[in-house]
């Protein structure tokens, strides 16, 4: 089966080596073995790139836990009810703004300050929280 390798390290595979000229330039054939290898490798990249992305449904339901369940969720929501929203869509300079007027208003004290900071690192949530 003729296989091949583009510039950009991606596979393509022609059923007959007649469709060659339709194939990127720069292509080049490898053999089945090279191509198994370079589709678990890519994969492999590909997943990394996925697990480094924000988590934000996880990151909520973390917070949640870490700042002692859906009750506390509710008080904090409460007194700011954008929170939860601004983690749906993404919105992670809000998020890191209102976490720290929590945090100084004693809306949430210093151990729920710091679930909420370690739920952040755990999802991959780029905020900056001291």
């Amino acid at each position: 089966m003729p296989y091949y390798k583009d510039i950009n390290n991606e596979i393509h595979f022609l059923e007959s080596s007649d469709f060659v000229d339709l194939l990127p330039k720069g292509c080049v054939n490898i053999s089945s073995i090279d191509a198994d290898k370079i589709l678990i490798d890519n994969k492999t990249k590909k997943q990394d790139i996925l697990d480094k992305q924000p988590n934000a449904s996880k990151f909520i339901q973390d917070i949640k836990f870490n700042i002692g369940g859906i009750v506390e969720a509710n008080n904090l929501a409460r007194s700011y009810p954008l929170y939860f929203s601004a983690i749906q869509t993404e919105q992670w300079s809000d998020v890191e703004k209102l976490t720290l007027d929590a945090k100084i208003t004693k809306i949430i004290n210093p151990v729920q300050y710091d679930g909420i900071k370690n739920a952040a690192i755990a999802n991959n949530i780029p905020i900056n929280l001291i």
